[in-house]
């Protein structure tokens, strides 16, 4: 039987079958063979020459990976092809990440071999992973593997001490990370459980396992101020931190108190000034009553006894 070769433009087989005892034939398939540049791997009775791309273990389908944080967690991908495939493994967002064993981790973007072992895996190696084999007989082959990291709520607070005027709005904040994604709430000092409503707002934006929680409290009242809590819980556990809200003094309050304050003072000196005249409308301010003197005595007004007495000590000698 003469050599045969099927599927040569698809880079599927080629293959030869040697009869064995013909040396004449024996050197026809090897004269076509070399005619093709075809490797021969081995020449025996029943031997298959071949070039294969690569191909994924079919029992091997794992495309996702859940593992605790802190634990020791490997990624496989299983290929089989000829000449034998190299794979190497990458990150989707192309970022660097740090595996191989605990005693020799190496940080970088790209690991060669069919398995990629993670050490102490942490909240930060959550992301898609790419494996790609290639052997040289096209086409190469990836495939991706989710990992996602379980851990329990973790939370911080940017401003623990917020100020607000009555009247006023206040916006408090808190972070928390945490996968299995956490259930987030706010109470409020008297265990009031606060949802988006005519005077609060509560939002939350999520990113994979980090989260951004808000709570806005619209024209505070006395009983605004005191302590909120914001909580954070998943099935792994619950933490929580608290934020106090304090009572400030509205400068633009004080400034218009103020100015009403002095209004009223001009007022009541006109109210006054007014009365006085409707009183003794033709009454000279040297024949005013004694009081009305007495009052602009002691502000320093015309009248003084002093400007009074000047002219007649001048004049009394004259007088004599």
């Amino acid at each position: 039987m003469l050599p045969s070769e099927f599927c040569r433009n698809s880079n599927c087989y080629t293959s030869c079958e040697i009869i064995p005892h013909s040396e004449a034939l024996k050197d026809i398939t090897q004269k076509f063979i070399d005619n093709n540049r075809i490797h021969l791997t081995s020449v025996t009775s029943a031997n298959y020459i071949s070039e294969m791309p690569p191909q994924f273990n079919q029992t091997d389908r794992s495309t996702e990976v859940l593992a605790r944080e802190g634990t020791n967690v490997t990624l496989s991908c299983a290929v089989t092809g000829h000449p034998q495939p190299t794979v190497t493994w990458q990150r989707e967002d192309g970022q660097t990440f740090t595996a191989g064993p605990a005693h020799n981790k190496v940080k970088k973007t790209s690991y060669e071999g069919e398995d990629l072992l993670i050490s102490k895996v942490s909240r930060l190696h959550m992301g898609t992973y790419i494996c790609t084999a290639e052997n040289g007989v096209p086409p190469s082959m990836s495939r991706r593997t989710q990992l996602y990291v379980h851990f329990p709520p973790m939370l911080w607070i940017p401003n623990q001490l917020i100020g607000g005027s009555v009247g006023n709005s206040v916006t408090l904040e808190c972070l928390v990370e945490a996968f299995p994604k956490s259930l987030n709430y706010w109470t409020r000092h008297d265990g009031q459980l606060l949802i988006s409503g005519d005077r609060h707002t509560v939002t939350v934006q999520e990113n994979t396992y980090k989260m951004h929680m808000t709570l806005t409290v619209r024209r505070l009242t006395k009983t605004d101020f005191g302590t909120y809590t914001c909580l954070a819980r998943n099935s792994l556990g619950s933490t929580e931190g608290t934020i106090r809200v304090y009572e400030t003094i509205n400068p633009h309050s004080t400034s218009t108190a103020k100015t009403d304050y002095v209004e009223d003072e001009r007022l009541e000196m006109l109210d006054d000034s007014l009365s006085r005249e409707r009183n003794f409308p033709n009454q000279s301010p040297a024949h005013e009553p004694a009081s009305t003197q007495d009052t602009k005595r002691s502000n320093g007004a015309a009248g003084s006894p002093l400007l009074i007495l000047m002219p007649l000590v001048f004049f009394a000698p004259f007088l004599l």
